[in-house]
């Protein structure tokens, strides 16, 4: 994700974070089922985190990504983003 991608509060952040949580979520091959079952989050709980109308808490969301994420997530960027979703809620 570019910088000019990448939301700023008072912009539509939670919208923007919830759409990037599914593509990653897409990409790794994995329904929200799925990442409900290896996290401690109820299915609704993830189903909530991409609906984008409120942002999720910051332990959701690194749930999510480490999930989701091979390796070594990029957590500052997501943090970022969540932080931006937050502000502009």
């Amino acid at each position: 994700m570019s910088d000019a991608d990448r939301p700023t509060a008072g912009t539509d952040a939670v919208p923007a974070l919830a759409n990037e949580l599914r593509a990653l979520r897409r990409r790794a091959g994995l329904t929200q089922r799925d990442i409900a079952g290896r996290v401690n989050y109820s299915h609704v709980t993830v189903v909530k985190a991409e609906a984008g109308r409120r942002p999720p808490t910051w332990e959701v969301v690194e749930a999510i990504v480490r999930t989701c994420s091979p390796g070594s997530p990029d957590l500052a960027t997501w943090k970022e983003m969540w932080r931006a979703a937050r502000g502009s809620a």
